[in-house]
């Protein structure tokens, strides 16, 4: 379940990028729109991500190194209230 919610988020990501380069030359207030959408996506992605690799066991050791943040840092942004 937590996997499937990951690959959907991920593939919102895609497709959002895939309509941005789509989008005919001088539509800038559409491409602007699309880009700013972007790194919502991308926090949304790396959320479900991390949440996967915790429900398959990795400390928050491991996603902080990964992520190369420290520990607590992780935990802090991508803890789930009441569980960091």
């Amino acid at each position: 379940m937590l996997a499937e919610v990951a690959r959907a988020r991920a593939a919102g990501l895609a497709g959002a990028a895939q309509e941005l380069a789509a989008l005919p030359p001088g539509d800038q207030a559409v491409r602007s729109a699309y880009t700013a959408r972007l790194p919502e996506l991308v926090r949304e992605v790396m959320a479900a991500a991390v949440v996967c690799d915790r429900a398959a066991g990795l400390t928050w050791e491991d996603i902080g190194e990964w992520l190369e943040l420290h520990p607590d840092t992780a935990r802090s942004r991508y803890g789930t209230p009441g569980k960091r």
